[in-house]
Order: structure tokens, then C-alpha cells, then sequence
């Protein structure tokens, strides 16, 4: 009788594991309207496709920014407005209070403004 009531919560152990696996992979997909939307609607399938393009261009602009925490003086200074002394207060500033925590902390720099700021935030990234 223990060896069953053992089996018996492996089982339902493995059940429920593969259920989990199964909704962590699969529980986001939504079915396709069985009605045709609306006029001026996009279908779930268009906003699908748009959604997944959007997705592409976001991770590939995210690739392409520079990291904070370990740029260099010359990559930092390939950005607008960043010239070499302010590229070596950045990584002053880096070295004396630690890694970024957000973009926004490069206010603490001095010589970078709320303009500064705006001009690179969509160049650089914290990781």
C-alpha cells in the first residue's frame, strides 16, 4: 500500500510539473477571433504580426546600445555631444560610486544636463 500511495504522488508530482512547463511555454497564446473584427479593427493575426516586428526592432536597438557600466573613453566619446573630458568624468564618476544603476544617474555627472541626457538616452543602456 505505501509503494502505491508513493507511485501515486510521483505521478501526480510529474502531472503537475509538465502542466506548469506546458502553461510557462504555451499560456500566453490566445485564439484567433472566430468572428471577422469590425471594419477599422486589425485582426488578431495583424496585431500579431505588427506586435512581433515591433518586438524584432526593440531587441535589435537594445543590442546596439551602449552599455554604461563598461563602455570605454573612445566609445563613450562616439556619442553626440561627448567629448573626451566629459567621457573621462563619466568614467570618473563610474569608478568612484560603482556600476549605473539607470540612464538617469548620468545626471549626477557633472557637465550632463537634462538636454545632454536626452540627446543620448536612446544610445546608451544600463545592463
Amino acid at each position: 500500500m505505501k509503494r502505491w500511495v508513493e507511485l501515486m504522488f510521483l505521478f501526480l508530482f510529474a502531472a503537475v510539473t509538465c502542466l506548469a512547463l506546458f502553461l510557462s511555454c504555451f499560456g500566453s497564446f490566445q485564439k484567433a477571433p472566430l468572428l471577422p473584427s469590425p471594419e477599422g479593427e486589425e485582426s488578431f493575426s495583424e496585431s500579431k504580426d505588427t506586435l512581433s516586428e515591433n518586438d524584432i526592432r526593440k531587441e535589435s536597438s537594445e543590442a546596439q546600445r551602449l552599455d554604461l557600466n563598461t563602455a570605454t573613453l573612445e566609445e563613450l566619446q562616439a556619442l553626440p555631444g561627448i567629448g573626451p573630458k566629459l567621457a573621462k568624468q563619466i568614467l570618473d564618476y563610474r569608478e568612484e560610486c560603482g556600476k549605473f544603476f539607470s540612464v538617469d544617474e548620468l545626471l549626477e555627472v557633472p557637465g550632463i544636463g537634462e538636454k545632454k541626457l536626452e540627446a543620448i538616452r536612446e544610445m546608451v543602456k544600463v545592463n
